[in-house]
């Protein structure tokens, strides 16, 4: 009982990014001076957010469904986990704040998640069954793995439904 409320450190991570980001430390959208130019620290708070969100619900969600596990299996799984939720929460953060004519960038981010990274991290995920760990059910690591990156998906369709252009 005591490991699996580790995973409530991850939503505190989750909540502060939040709380950053509303109270403008982190703010996500793009801010312009005022002679016109272009914010470039946007990108390093985008990723600081993606970073501090995406890690902490994927460690609690981790940490809620494999910490009866043993350690390989917990590490594996949780680094690509995490990997997945940042890039997930950077996609679904650039499909909703990105202008139209821009969009682009945050359809590229997409398809290198979904198409590129999701098979690597799944194959490094694939790692714990050398550990004897069981792959699907409460606890598999490839349930978890799916269970991260399905909610960062329908995260990503519901940021890009819920644009306002």
């Amino acid at each position: 009982e005591e490991e699996s409320s580790l995973g409530g450190w991850g939503l505190v991570a989750a909540f502060l990014a939040v709380l950053l980001a509303l109270v403008g430390p982190l703010e996500l959208r793009d801010m312009t001076n005022l002679t016109g130019r272009k914010d470039t620290g946007q990108l390093l708070r985008l990723m600081i957010f993606g970073l501090a969100f995406g890690c902490g619900l994927a460690w609690f969600v981790t940490m809620q469904s494999m910490s009866r596990d043993i350690f390989i299996p917990i590490f594996v799984t949780t680094f690509s986990c995490m990997a997945m939720a940042t890039l997930g929460t950077v996609a679904a953060v650039m499909g909703y704040f990105l202008p139209l004519n821009e969009f682009a960038e945050a359809e590229q981010i997409a398809n290198v998640w979904t198409g590129v990274c999701f098979p690597v991290f799944f194959i490094i995920s694939s790692v714990s069954l050398s550990a004897q760990a069981h792959s699907f059910g409460i606890g598999g690591w490839a349930s978890t793995y799916l269970s991260v990156c399905g909610l960062f998906a329908g995260a990503f369709c519901i940021t890009v439904r819920m644009r306002e252009e």
